[in-house]
């Protein structure tokens, strides 16, 4: 398959993180690399902000849609790294600098008051039923809590799912201008893909 040396290598993360070898780690999504096997085993991933955190030496996929973030054990870890990631970097034009709040400290706050939005459809369609089953029981959870629960819709998901797929194909494209055409060889699968978005960018 495809990215299968980074798919593995993230594996190797996610062990680690499981197996306390490694509390907390900083990790890059584009397209889900931290939520998807933070969902799938049972710690942490948070996407933030895109320049929440520095992307500065990260390996590109496609700017605009790269990300930095942690994964680790809880939230109250995430938050922790957090706290040390976030904020301005002069190597990085793109990374925000608004003030960075304390993550870690926001992890103890009381849930009561929180407007938390619901994208039934979105979460559901297509969903594993065992997984929404969840996904409902800690709604449940946080407006027991206090929190208030608003139903949202996302109108336009799938056409902005099918869009990401050309948008990140043609920044890939051109982030890897120089190195793709000679490894037309490598990767086969994932070769149409870009060059698709070589045709998408061209025009």
């Amino acid at each position: 398959m495809a990215w299968q040396q980074g798919q593995t290598s993230l594996r190797r993360i996610v062990r680690m993180t499981l197996k306390a070898a490694a509390t907390r780690a900083s990790c890059s999504d584009t397209g889900g690399s931290i939520r998807f096997p933070a969902a799938a085993n049972g710690v942490t991933g948070l996407k933030p902000t895109w320049g929440r955190v520095s992307r500065y030496g990260v390996f590109e996929l496609a700017s605009t849609l790269d990300h930095v973030g942690p994964l680790a054990r809880s939230a109250t870890d995430c938050a922790i790294l957090m706290n040390a990631i976030a904020g301005p970097d002069a190597d990085d034009p793109t990374a925000l600098h608004d003030v960075v709040p304390d993550y870690e400290a926001a992890t103890r706050a009381p849930v009561g008051g929180l407007r938390v939005g619901l994208p039934r459809a979105y979460a559901s369609d297509g969903v594993d039923p065992a997984v929404v089953k969840v996904w409902e029981r800690a709604a449940s959870t946080m407006a027991d809590l206090g929190a208030t629960m608003v139903d949202v819709d996302f109108p336009e998901w799938r056409e902005v799912t099918s869009r990401w797929t050309t948008l990140c194909s043609a920044e890939t494209a051109l982030a890897h201008a120089e190195t793709f055409p000679s490894r037309s060889g490598v990767n086969a699968g994932l070769n149409p893909t870009l060059s698709d978005g070589v045709v998408e960018l061209i025009r």
